[in-house]
């Protein structure tokens, strides 16, 4: 099994049967690894050494049985940008990988994954760091996160400080030391909860004592979603780099900085909110808020998809915010 595969969180592992598409009538043998962030599937053409593709989990992620030609061993995974149908050698084996599959869904909000700005052994460059149950794990992008660079394992005597905007990550290796720099101020917060929590997980496994749970707040806001996008200047007609943070209620626009923190532009979601495809530019999309528009550019369709899905399932939630009087005044005159 490859480096990327070994000591990222494997849950479960297992020969299951891949369609093609969903138009094909061909099924193909994969060999499937599930992990902490995502599902990936190995054949025997790279000798299982490196995976043929992989699925990002994320918290919208479905998985549930559908009957092809009345074949219950049939699970249909979905994510929003990507469906995959699988099939298991019977029931019983169906029912331990979609219930796998779930476990690792539900864990999500307590991991982290996101663009940072690393610093380790005296070199500094920008990552995709994942925090997985057990490690961190540095890949080059979030496009390229199949490729991993480097695993920091995380223990009991893991830990971890705050300086200056910065997170000092320590292993119990010495030469393993990582600085990390967020792009924002949520991530920054969601990365602290997430390592605290998992910090103290293992502390309290390696005890082996039934003690009271310390209780760890999570943030105010946990990201949903983040990464660099070319945003629409409508004033001067010309695309720039920024950083976009999605959470339940908010979409944060950030200007693309190397350090430290700015003060983001933030804009609400509300039931009335709409989001489409666009031809403006390769794989942009417009997001309609209540009183004005925003033209997004992602890397790539597979991400703009996928923000695409995260947002239609977002917006149905949402809720008007009452201290903007302008909704409130739309509000009552549609009452």
């Amino acid at each position: 099994m490859s480096m990327l595969l070994a000591k990222t969180g494997v849950t479960k592992a297992g020969y299951l049967l891949k369609k093609a598409s969903a138009n094909s009538n061909q099924w193909r043998s994969y060999f499937f690894i599930l992990n902490d962030h995502s599902l990936s599937h190995c054949s025997e053409k790279h000798n299982f050494e490196r995976p043929d593709g992989s699925l990002f989990l994320t918290a919208a992620t479905r998985v549930y049985h559908q009957d092809v030609e009345s074949d219950s061993t049939v699970l249909r995974l979905e994510t929003g940008c990507e469906v995959l149908l699988l099939k298991a050698k019977d029931e019983t084996e169906t029912k331990e990988w979609q219930k796998a599959i779930h476990a690792n869904v539900s864990r999500l909000s307590e991991l982290a994954r996101g663009q940072f700005r690393v610093k380790a052994k005296g070199r500094s460059k920008e990552c995709f760091l994942m925090l997985h149950r057990e490690c961190i794990t540095s890949q080059p992008s979030f496009s390229d996160a199949l490729k991993v660079l480097k695993i920091y394992p995380l223990t009991e005597s893991s830990s971890f400080d705050v300086k200056g905007g910065s997170i000092e990550f320590k292993t119990s290796k010495r030469d393993d030391a990582l600085s990390m720099t967020a792009k924002n101020d949520i991530e920054h917060q969601h990365w602290c909860y997430a390592l605290d929590l998992a910090i103290s997980r293992l502390k309290k496994e390696a005890s082996n004592v039934c003690c009271q749970r310390c209780v760890i707040l999570p943030p105010p806001s946990l990201p949903i979603h983040s990464g660099s996008f070319l945003s629409l200047d409508p004033s001067s007609g010309k695309w720039t780099k920024k950083y976009i943070v999605l959470t339940e209620e908010y979409l944060y626009v950030h200007a693309h900085r190397r350090l430290g923190f700015d003060t983001p532009q933030k804009y609400d979601l509300t039931p009335n909110c709409m989001v489409f495809t666009t031809t403006l530019r390769e794989h942009s999309f417009e997001l309609v808020l209540f009183s004005e528009s925003i033209h997004l550019a992602a890397s790539s369709d597979s991400e703009r998809a996928e923000v695409i899905f995260i947002l239609q399932k977002l917006i149905p939630k949402s809720s008007y915010n009452t201290f903007d009087p302008l909704q409130m005044a739309s509000l009552e005159c549609i009452l």
